[in-house]
């Protein structure tokens, strides 16, 4: 508004300003500036009044109040359209600082978020050092059962190699005595063919000797069953050693799992522990002990929540035999819902019970 008004007073005074320009420029025009003939002598000059058309002046006059006129309109259809650019510019800041508003809470959003995210990566690569030691540990006994396989191997062959050299022995000491036999036949006929006229006695002899014979392979037969039994036997006392070993084996791999057991609860019972321990930290900051209730008390309170860690509600299970101690309790446990949550979903649970003992 200031500004109009100070262009309205600048046009006014243009506008008088012309308004006697024209009127001084019309009467110099109409004077007679050209001199007069006759005698040299200085004559007086007389100013001639000459007589102004008013309907020209008005004329003239109507031409600037016009042209005024349209330089208000436009001027005042500039100054509105600088409002309106200002009105814009002045919507555009606003909006602009509402971004930059939206912008700021967003970034502290994100830095929360990122803050989150790193704790979660600082778990992440705990838990990951916590499975490398049980890597560590698996590569040693896959390690210890990778020697022991090649042992076990190395045994078989060279039992195999041991039954193929008795194997070899066997087949040279069958050639001998086939060798001897074929021997033992030539005489045999040599000596029926000499002592043809002992014939009785040889042929008695010879009873004998298929006796004799037949007995020798009866004895070898049985030798070759004991040579049998002594090798099933010995088969039946590698296969009972290697199951005994395979016993051994599984019995180690149980006790290492249930070592991994052991230590796998004990890790979810620490963090577990951890957790109420925060539930419980939490409930000792809001709780204000009653005026006249003594120190040392404690009570056994359950709580039950829902998965957001809002408190449902607060119950003393065992009393501290102060009523006034129990009921502030159960009132701090409901001021600090929502309680903590645990870092594993997993441990959550929608019942909890822990002993209130507050530092004195």
């Amino acid at each position: 508004m200031m500004i109009r008004g100070f262009f309205d007073n600048l046009r006014a005074g243009v506008f008088a300003v012309l308004v006697h320009l024209i009127l001084l420029a019309m009467l110099l025009v109409s004077l007679d500036w050209t001199p007069e003939p006759g005698s040299a002598e200085p004559q007086v000059e007389i100013v001639k009044a000459v007589a102004v058309d008013p309907q020209k002046v008005e004329a003239e006059l109507e031409k600037i109040r016009e042209s005024e006129a349209r330089k208000r309109r436009e001027e005042q259809e500039r100054q509105e359209r600088l409002e309106d650019q200002a009105e814009r510019v002045k919507e555009a800041r606003e909006a602009e600082e509402q971004r930059l508003a939206e912008a700021v809470r967003e970034r502290a959003e994100e830095q929360q978020r990122a803050a989150a995210e790193r704790e979660r990566l600082a778990e992440i690569r705990r838990e990951q050092d916590r499975l490398a030691d049980v890597r560590r540990l698996e590569e040693k006994r896959l390690a210890k059962l990778e020697a022991e396989r090649k042992i076990a191997a190395e045994r078989k062959r060279q039992a195999e190699e041991d039954h193929k050299r008795i194997e070899e022995q066997k087949r040279q000491a069958e050639v001998e005595r086939k060798r001897i036999e074929q021997e033992k036949r030539k005489a045999e006929a040599e000596r029926q063919r000499i002592e043809e006229e002992k014939r009785r006695a040889e042929a008695e002899r010879h009873r004998i000797e298929e006796e004799k014979r037949r007995a020798e392979t009866e004895r070898k037969r049985v030798e070759e069953e004991k040579r049998r039994a002594e090798a099933e036997r010995k088969r039946i006392e590698e296969q009972k050693r290697r199951q005994q070993a395979e016993l051994a084996m599984q019995a180690e791999l149980a006790e290492e799992e249930l070592i991994l057991k052991r230590r796998r609860q004990s890790l979810r019972q620490r963090n577990f522990n951890q957790y109420v321990a925060s539930i419980q930290d939490k409930v000792q900051r809001v709780w204000r002990r009653p005026l006249g209730v003594p120190k040392g008390l404690s009570c056994t309170i359950r709580v039950a929540q829902i998965p957001g860690g809002e408190v449902v509600s607060a119950t003393v299970t065992q009393s501290s035999g102060n009523v006034e101690f129990d009921r502030s309790v159960e009132a701090a446990v409901l001021k600090a819902s929502p309680l903590p949550r645990p870092r594993d979903p997993d441990l959550f649970e929608r019942e909890i019970k822990f002993i209130f003992q507050p530092e004195d």
